[in-house]
């Protein structure tokens, strides 16, 4: 029988029509006496796009039966869906072909019911392809996002461990994975498991990740990126939680030194307290007694012999002086009476006074002093101590015939007393403590007079800091020393009652006490309130409670770490404006990142400066001004 031109599926329009179809399409005849057996029918029509699919040419299919030309699969799809083709029924589903390792999509429809059929096939292999990518890379993100959500919430590095290896055979499914630290002494070798990741750090290894599946597997590349990525990222949290274990334990081991230091500091202070208290009687009694000899002695050279016994009394008097600042610089008993004053008079006054005694040494004496009053809110009788014994040091230090010049400046917000002599300078040993008690050096500067203990500069240091200043000691380029005294000015609000206007709300979550409670005493002398927490969960139900414009909080908090108050923290609104500023002892970047992502704002390494502290409260009133 002539297929061709005997079925009505002719014509070049038709052919051409078949042919630019993308899908694969057989046009089957069925015996009238094969009921509805496909396989019993011949093909009469098919398109280019089914040779692929066949190996073979459409004029060399057509006419021929489809029982020798049908491949296997389809075949056996066929038989699959007999029921549903008897029934008359349409259908549709997908089938794989391992000869050409592609897949299609599969649909079968009759023209003429028991007569002639149509099969379409679709080649889905790239779709199914992308939407299986889609999956995997859906599956790999959903954990990739649960083994943060872990490793955000475990507090020990072994838990940490475990964890990751659970969730990690989860994902792969059936496997076995461990964590192995190297040792020092050999590699893990890649026979030891299926699967050998390195953990490297600073250019070398420190662990490895190893994954055995119970079943042999070939490992894709995602996999293998998705197993190294995790090693990674869990070690990161490993080697974090070690670090803060082992700071928990130097700080506790920090805190047991400080108290028994504390305790010798108490009875040192206790005894140079007594020491101060009992010479002031014997030295009262010789000092009555050069008295009494002057009045009944007029003989010159027992008049210099007085003299010179003079001058020892009042050196032992410095000292003794000395012995009693340092007591109440430890003990916190310096106290302070503030007024609004005019700074220029107080420094031109310690000015006048000391005029004698710069020309008694032969040293002169400049000065530069604005015309116009500098008003700061001080206690005038204390920072005029502090100009005389830094103005003194300098001459002590200045060479016959040298040159003392103090200054004073001052900006929109500071005054500023400088004090520049021409001597040889700080030591570069001292020039870090030369404000530390009893810094003196083993070669003090050469100085001519040595006079006191030298807690001199330690008591400037102190009232400086109680007036919300600070002070500052380097070497000049031509020779000499500069010191450096600085004070905020007094304002108007100031004088209309500051603490209402500039005065910040302060909360300090810190699990250190002896750490919190110093902090709460600086912030006390700036006149800010204060408040304490010791705990992560404490540290948020203050902060809800009390809105504070700046949260210092340390990172390595037991329990809820610093990291999760952060973000606890940032998700309360009302709490949008508040500044958070993370004290700790880590310094990384990575650490420092973390910090960042968790909601902080400032990051600030222990041990801290004082004046870092300073700055950014000044800035956070600045802003709130």
């Amino acid at each position: 029988m002539d297929y061709e031109h005997q079925t009505p599926l002719t014509g070049g329009l038709f052919h051409q029509l078949m042919d630019n179809l993308p899908s694969g399409l057989l046009v089957l005849e069925l015996p009238t006496d094969s009921g509805v057996d496909c396989t019993e029918g011949r093909i009469i029509a098919c398109n280019a796009a089914s040779e692929e699919y066949f190996g073979s040419k459409c004029q060399d299919l057509v006419g021929q039966s489809i029982a020798t030309n049908l491949p296997h699969c389809l075949e056996a799809w066929l038989a699959e869906h007999e029921w549903e083709i008897c029934a008359g029924e349409e259908v549709a589903s997908e089938i794989y072909c391992g000869r050409l390792k592609r897949r299609y999509d599969v649909k079968f429809t009759w023209l003429e019911p028991g007569a002639k059929c149509a099969i379409i096939l679709s080649d889905i292999t790239q779709a199914h392809h992308d939407s299986q990518w889609r999956e995997e890379s859906e599956a790999r993100q959903t954990y990739l996002t649960e083994l943060g959500d872990v490793l955000s919430t475990v507090d020990c590095a072994e838990e940490a461990k475990h964890q990751a290896v659970t969730l990690l055979c989860e994902h792969l499914g059936d496997c076995y994975a461990c964590f192995v630290e190297y040792d020092g002494n050999r590699l893990v070798s890649e026979n030891e498991a299926d699967l050998v990741v390195p953990i490297i750090q600073e250019n070398k290894p420190v662990a490895y990740l190893l994954v055995t599946p119970k079943e042999r597997r070939i490992w894709t590349n995602e996999e293998v990126k998705l197993v190294s990525l995790s090693a990674q990222r869990t070690w990161s949290v490993v080697s974090r939680l070690r670090l803060m274990d082992a700071l928990q334990k130097s700080e506790q081991t920090a805190v047991a030194l400080a108290e028994r230091l504390k305790a010798v500091d108490e009875r040192k202070n206790d005894m140079i307290a007594i020491l101060s208290h009992e010479l002031r009687n014997p030295m009262a009694v010789i000092s009555a007694c050069l008295d009494l000899m002057e009045l009944t002695h007029k003989n010159t050279e027992i008049q210099h012999t007085l003299d010179r016994m003079r001058e020892q009394i009042d050196t032992l008097t410095g000292i003794v002086d000395d012995l009693r600042d340092v007591t109440l610089l430890s003990d916190g008993g310096l106290e302070l009476r503030k007024e609004a004053t005019d700074l220029c008079r107080v420094v031109l006054h310690v000015l006048q006074d000391l005029d004698q005694d710069f020309q008694a040494k032969g040293v002169k004496l400049e000065y530069d002093l604005p015309l116009q009053p500098v008003v700061v809110n001080i206690d005038p009788v204390r920072i005029g101590q502090c100009v005389v014994s830094v103005t003194t040091n300098a001459l002590r230090f200045s060479p016959q015939g040298g040159t003392v010049k103090v200054t004073l400046r001052y900006t929109d917000n500071t005054a500023a007393i400088t004090v520049q002599d021409e001597g040889p300078g700080i030591a570069p040993g001292l020039l870090e403590n030369v404000f530390d008690p009893f810094a003196k050096g083993s070669k003090p500067r050469r100085r001519a007079v040595t006079g006191r203990i030298g807690v001199g500069l330690t008591v400037v240091r102190s009232v400086f800091t109680a007036h919300a200043g600070w002070v500052k000691a380097e070497n000049v380029p031509d020779g000499g020393a500069l010191f450096t005294l600085t004070l905020p000015l007094y304002s108007i609000a100031e004088e209309r009652g500051s603490v209402e206007k500039e005065q910040l709300t302060i909360l300090c979550i810190e699990d250190n006490e002896a750490l919190a409670e110093t902090l709460q005493h600086i912030f006390s002398l700036y006149g800010h309130e204060t408040h304490l927490a010791y705990s992560g969960r404490d540290g948020l139900v203050k902060a809800e409670e009390l809105i504070p414009d700046v949260i210092f909080c340390d990172l390595g908090l037991e329990g809820m770490n610093g990291l999760d108050v952060a973000r606890k923290i940032r998700a309360n609104p009302a709490l949008n404006d508040t500044l958070l500023v993370a004290l700790t002892g880590y310094t990384s970047d990575y650490d420092k990142e973390l910090a960042k992502e968790s909601g902080f704002d400032l990051y600030v390494a222990k041990p801290f400066q004082i004046a870092t502290i300073e700055e950014i409260l000044a800035k956070v009133q600045a802003a709130a001004g």
